[in-house]
């Protein structure tokens, strides 16, 4: 905190470029807290929203960061000139912040300015558990220090997101999220006796498996129950009539259950989900709930060639076709595609489904 002593040269695109990037993130946080509704500054939904606000803008004000704002503006002075009036009026904001007059007196009656005082809430709680700070937290009404932590971030989190609003829509360098040519995974198992070992479905190359010959294949579908087979085949025939131009309404409808199928309108939707995710393949593993009313089968993009993963995994961007059997007379039927649903009386609309999958991309 307070002025900037070090000097660290860095490209000013490349320190503009890490502050988008942050901020951006930021926002997320700012968004939610300003839609949550905190009435009484005495709860604990307000301490943590502040304390979180504070681990969080503390490296804009931190003067051995990058993203540090007398950093960021004179990167916006270079770049981006014409916005210099308002950001003038911003650095004076945070020049008023680093010279901030307040007095926190402590119990014993050591006077703190505001930034020891928000360096005790940093470095005796959040960072490095310093225990001198402990000792000066441990002499004083909480609340005090809160009251300060207060102050502080009111000013700061409006001064960052007034630069980041300033020149956002000017950067044409931003960081982008890059397209996965290999799925990111998270294994869970035991690495032993496993090996990366899928080549004909190099998306999936990540994973700990190997790929399947024609027999196994054969195999597999021998081991299932009647009823996974029932659910496999379903599935499988709702998603390749789906991918067809020309899909058939009729055929599509039949499989749905009649509960959920005005959901489904025309079947556009799933169509387009389905056209829109390259080489879709179903697992062969199909879960059931406990009540043994809800199945479960997953949905895979990018899928060239069979293969097999016998050790536990966390993959993102697995979608789940759910099934719900009422009775036998509609037997095993589609209700949803989206997360698996735990009881398809409270479940979202289909709409909402596709909706979620579409901002998830």
């Amino acid at each position: 905190m307070g002025k900037n002593n070090s000097v660290k040269k860095i490209d000013e695109e490349q320190i503009l470029k890490r502050f988008e990037y942050t901020v951006q993130e930021y926002i997320r946080f700012y968004d939610f807290y300003k839609n949550q509704e905190v009435s009484e500054e005495n709860t604990e939904a307000f301490y943590v929203m502040l304390q979180t606000k504070l681990m969080i803008l503390r490296k804009y004000d931190y003067n051995r960061e990058d993203v540090y704002l007398s950093n960021v503006f004179d990167a916006i002075d270079k770049m981006y000139p014409e916005v210099g009036e308002n950001i003038n009026i911003l650095r004076e904001k945070f020049e008023k912040l680093n010279n901030y007059y307040m007095e926190v007196i402590l119990s014993d009656g050591t006077s703190l300015n505001l930034y020891k005082a928000i360096e005790d809430v940093m470095y005796g709680l959040y960072l490095h558990a310093d225990p001198d700070k402990i000792e000066r937290l441990l002499k004083t009404n909480k609340n005090v220090y809160l009251m300060a932590v207060k102050e502080y971030i009111a000013v700061l989190e409006g001064i960052v997101i007034d630069t980041y609003n300033s020149i956002v829509d000017k950067m044409q360098n931003k960081y982008i999220q890059q397209e996965e040519t290999s799925a990111s995974v998270i294994f869970m198992g035991d690495p032993t006796n496993e090996k990366h070992d899928i080549k004909n479905s190099p998306y999936w190359k990540n994973l700990y498996g190997r790929d399947l010959e024609d027999t196994e294949i054969k195999g597999i579908f021998q081991d299932m129950s009647d009823e996974d087979i029932e659910i496999y085949l379903k599935g499988s025939i709702f998603l390749q009539e789906a991918y067809k131009e020309d899909y058939s309404v009729e055929t599509l409808e039949k499989l749905v259950f009649p509960w959920v199928r005005s959901d489904w309108g025309d079947f556009s939707d799933l169509h387009n989900f389905v056209i829109e995710k390259k080489n879709i393949g179903l697992s062969s593993r199909v879960q059931y709930n406990d009540r043994h009313d809800i199945a479960y089968l997953k949905i895979f993009q990018n899928v060239e060639n069979a293969f097999v993963v016998e050790q536990p995994h966390q993959i993102p961007d697995i979608w789940i076709l759910n099934f719900v059997k009422k009775n036998e007379k509609y037997g095993w039927r589609i209700y949803g595609i989206g997360d698996k649903i735990a009881d398809y009386k409270e479940s979202g609309s289909i709409l909402d489904w596709f909706e979620h999958i579409k901002e998830d991309k």
